[in-house]
């Protein structure tokens, strides 16, 4: 696995001073994604796919554009590597929804947290600034514990 993404990052930082795309997946739509994006040929797209012939099939019909093999379910590791090395990320993917909907899911977890931490410290402060009452009826002692 290192010497695989070594040699990725070598092929990526080979093309140095190029603007870096990173696509995940290379099916029908990614085609003219890379189409567009490598008209500037200041661009370097980096096609990831899980099937290395689906990305070296694309990537051969492109000027500045690398092909790697990449299962994003099990190798997010190397998913993190990958996006790191590049200044945009595209996913062509479910996956991508998917990974949206749990960082917005954990977002709305964590602001609610913080909504309940907020609400305690404010009762906990209005507590201590509201005396304990103690009602007073007529013919009753004014302290409760005498």
């Amino acid at each position: 696995m290192y010497h695989l993404a070594n040699r990725e990052s070598e092929q990526i930082l080979k093309k140095g001073g190029m603007k870096r795309v990173l696509l995940l997946g290379a099916g029908y739509v990614s085609g003219p994604v890379i189409e567009y994006l490598t008209r500037d040929a200041g661009i370097q797209v980096t096609v990831a796919s899980n099937l290395l012939h689906q990305a070296e099939d694309v990537a051969a019909k492109y000027p500045n554009t690398i092909p790697v093999m990449l299962d994003i379910t099990s190798q997010e590791s190397h998913l993190d590597f990958l996006v790191k090395d590049h200044d945009i990320e595209e996913m062509e993917l479910q996956f991508q929804a998917e990974r949206e909907q749990e960082a917005s899911r954990q977002a709305v977890l964590e602001q609610e947290r913080r909504d309940r931490e907020l609400a305690l410290r404010i009762a906990q402060s209005e507590a201590e600034l509201i005396p304990e009452e103690v009602p007073v009826e007529a013919g009753l002692r004014s302290t409760p514990y005498s």
